[in-house]
C-alpha cells in the first residue's frame, strides 16, 4: 500500500476521520453534550471522543 501524506511546515498534518464507532450523551451540570467516538485511521483503530456538533459540521458525510 502506498499512501502519501501531505506534511505542513510545523510537521503535522490533517488527519481525516474514517467513521463513528459509538455516540455518548454526558450530562454536565443540567446540561447534556453529545459525544461521538471517531476513529481516524483504519489501520491503527486509532480513535478519540469528540463533541459531535463538531463532527457533524466539519464531516458531514459520517452521517
Amino acid at each position: 500500500m502506498s499512501d502519501t501524506v501531505q506534511l505542513k511546515d510545523n510537521l503535522t498534518y490533517d488527519a481525516m476521520p474514517v467513521q463513528i464507532a459509538d455516540r455518548r450523551i454526558k450530562q454536565l451540570r443540567g446540561k447534556q453534550i453529545s459525544l461521538v467516538k471517531v476513529i481516524w485511521n483504519e489501520d491503527t483503530r486509532d480513535a478519540t471522543w469528540e463533541l459531535e456538533e463538531k463532527i457533524r459540521k466539519n464531516y458531514p458525510y459520517l452521517f
